[in-house]
């Protein structure tokens, strides 16, 4: 009778710590979650398709990302957009350390892709989510950046820096077309636009508007 006492207060204990850990992750609101994604590069494909199903994608980007946005079904939430971009998906990158990355892009038109990037190391979780769509009347494309802190050319992270450059250099599905990046938005976590000049941001020079392909 002792020894079945022990192992409940033992069971008790144990459920107990496990709720604590949970509780206390979700209100610190980190990010270490997304490992649970990290695949292999190489055969990306059910990280990304399985990250943007988790319980947990959209309520974590509807904290981090609450600005609004125009450019992609006017109204909709950028969590739901992030979502929409990565429907297709690509690539997942990380140090499991220090960030992570994935991209994708929209079903049925993938010249619309997108990229999340999330900074691992700060709590709450710095988000930036990018997104091409193209410019009305022009054969270039617009680069929309949201960040849920203040992101500027001088104080990005190399390693938002480097994926945005992989990202603007990866071609459409020919496997040789590069979009032509015209113009790039930064929405900042208090829905402030900036424009910075794409190639300040990362953006591939084959991309970028100086050497647009027309």
């Amino acid at each position: 009778m002792q020894f079945r006492e022990k192992s409940w207060a033992a069971a008790a204990f144990i459920l107990s710590t496990a709720l604590h850990m949970q509780l206390f992750a979700q209100s610190d609101r980190g990010a270490a979650w997304l490992l649970r994604y990290q695949g292999n590069p190489a055969h990306a494909l059910p990280s990304v398709n399985a990250l943007i199903q988790d319980k947990n994608f959209l309520p974590f980007l509807n904290d981090r990302l609450k600005m609004s946005q125009h450019f992609w079904k006017p109204g909709e939430p950028v969590s739901q957009v992030v979502k929409d971009y990565l429907a297709v998906p690509g690539d997942v990158l990380t140090d499991g350390t220090t960030y992570y990355m994935a991209d994708g892009c929209v079903q049925h038109f993938c010249p619309n892709k997108g990229l999340l990037w999330v900074d691992l190391t700060t709590s709450p979780a710095t988000v930036v989510f990018a997104a091409t769509d193209m410019m009305k009347n022009s054969n270039q494309w617009s680069l929309y950046l949201f960040t849920s802190g203040n992101l500027s050319p001088a104080t990005m992270p190399q390693s938002l820096r480097a994926g945005i450059t992989r990202w603007t250099s990866k071609p459409l599905g020919d496997g040789h077309t590069i979009e032509p990046i015209g113009e790039a938005i930064v929405i900042d976590g208090e829905g402030m636009e900036h424009r910075p000049t794409p190639l300040s941001l990362g953006v591939n020079e084959i991309a970028s508007r100086d050497k647009a392909v027309q």
